[in-house]
Formats: structure tokens, sequence, C-alpha cells
């Protein structure tokens, strides 16, 4: 059964979706589907406020906590609000910029945001902990266990915790409308949720090396044919 909402569209929102279809894909490389029920939820005029504000906090983290550990905050802000569309289209983007700048292929890999998603809260903190515990991951590590901290009711305490905390307090409102999406989705079908989706050149050197991984992890998965 599908968990879509059955309300149509009107006239004039059928019309606006097409001019913001169109803006997403040459900005984005890619139609969200979000994209229809953002205009449902919030209108035509909600969806422009909504994707002003959504932009200019999505540039305030990326200055405050860098250019990838921003994805990882947003990302994991919508994981823990209940959005794998979110979680897993900015987690892959965190993870696209941590391959292309530094070669490195995190533990979040598409199967682990999936396992991350499905994981009960209290349990939750301490897989984080096992998944990121080499030092190399140990500014991401803070940062997200942050974000479930916050989300769990944490008083802010630093800078860092402001950005965090705004991240939250936005992507609540972004869910209304991403988690019909999110509900259904697998990560490994969401693109990353940036202008970085354009660069398939990147992404298919990435998803190469995943793959890579995967069979070095598993060799048994090499033999398939």
């Amino acid at each position: 059964m599908s968990r879509r909402r059955s309300v149509g569209l009107r006239l004039a929102e059928r019309v606006a979706l097409r001019l913001i279809d169109g803006m997403s894909k040459a900005f984005l490389g890619f139609v969200p589907p979000v994209n229809e029920e953002a205009v449902r939820t919030l209108g035509v005029r909600g969806y422009f406020r909504w994707s002003t504000s959504t932009g200019k906090v999505m540039k305030t983290l990326a200055d405050g906590l860098g250019e990838a550990e921003s994805q990882l905050v947003i990302g994991f802000a919508g994981l823990w609000l209940g959005c794998g569309y979110c979680g897993a289209g900015h987690i892959h983007a965190g993870n696209l910029i941590l391959f292309r700048d530094e070669g490195v292929l995190t533990p979040l890999s598409d199967e682990v945001i999936d396992e991350l998603y499905e994981t009960p809260d209290e349990r939750a903190e301490g897989r984080l902990r096992e998944l990121l515990s080499e030092p190399r991951y140990a500014r991401i590590l803070a940062l997200v266990l942050r974000v479930y901290q916050l989300r769990a009711g944490a008083e802010p305490s630093g800078a860092d915790d402001d950005y965090i905390a705004l991240a939250l307090t936005c992507w609540d409102w972004v869910t209304e409308c991403t988690i019909v999406e999110g509900l259904e989705m697998r990560p490994a079908t969401v693109p990353p949720l940036t202008p970085l989706a354009k660069n398939m050149a990147l992404r298919e050197r990435y998803a190469a090396a995943r793959a890579a991984e995967a069979v070095e992890r598993d060799p048994g998965e090499g033999d398939a044919g």
C-alpha cells in the first residue's frame, strides 16, 4: 500500500510545479521526487520560502562546520527526524565530498545508513561510536553524536551546537514534506542532495570504489556469474 497522500494539486500548482521541476533539474541535475509533496503541503509561495530558507541554512552550516561536515550533520538531522530521504541524500553528499577531497570512504555506506534508519534510538549512539571509532573520524563522530543528543533534548553549549540546532530546526520543517518519500525509499536509490549530483564522473568513481570495498570485504560477492 502506498503511503503517498492522495490530494491532487490545483491547476496553478501543477503549472508552478513544472517550473519548479525545471529549476531543480538545472540546479541539481535531477528532479527531486519531494517537489510535488512540498507544493501540496506548503503551496507555491510557501515552497519558494521553504526552498530559499533551506538554501541559506545550508550555506550557513557549510561556512561554519565545513562542506562535508555540514552535509553529514544535515543528513543525520533528517535521519533522526524520521526522514530516510534527507538522511540518505545528504549523507551521500558528505561522503562524496570526503571521497573527492581526501580519497576517503567513510563507514557510512548506503547499507549502514539503511541499518541506522532502523536502529532503535537507545542503540544508535553506541552503533555510531563503533562505526566511527578511527581517529580520522573523531570530528565527524563528535558532530553526529551531538545531532542525536540535541535531538533528544540536550541543551546547546557551544558554536557547533548552535549550527546543529539550526539544522534540526530547519529540517524539522523540511521533513514535513520529504518524509512521505523517505518512508519508502532505500538509501541506495537517493542521489546526493546537492549540485554535486551533476558530477557524474565523481559519482561513478565513488560507486566503483564502494563496489570494490564490498568485494574486498566479502570476496564471494565478486564470484557471481
